[in-house]
């Protein structure tokens, strides 16, 4: 995943973010869209960033990705 700096992210469009009100969740490549899956708990509604990143990122199976990181913590 590329590093996004200040700079860089300020300089994102708001249609490059889950949460675009908020600017928060970057989804402007798929790992970025990837990482916002695995951070999704941390939203106020994270079905939205998963629909947000369903919508950007048809290719992204949005469910699989979050129970795949699940069966990874939890070891099984």
């Amino acid at each position: 995943m590329a590093v996004l700096n200040a700079a860089a992210r300020n300089a994102l469009p708001s249609s490059s973010f889950a949460m675009p009100s908020q600017r928060a969740f970057p989804i402007q490549d798929p790992a970025h869209a990837r990482n916002a899956l695995a951070r999704a708990h941390y939203a106020p509604n994270p079905g939205a960033i998963r629909a947000a990143v369903a919508r950007r990122f048809p290719a992204i199976d949005v469910r699989n990705a979050v129970r795949g990181k699940m069966r990874a913590v939890m070891g099984k």
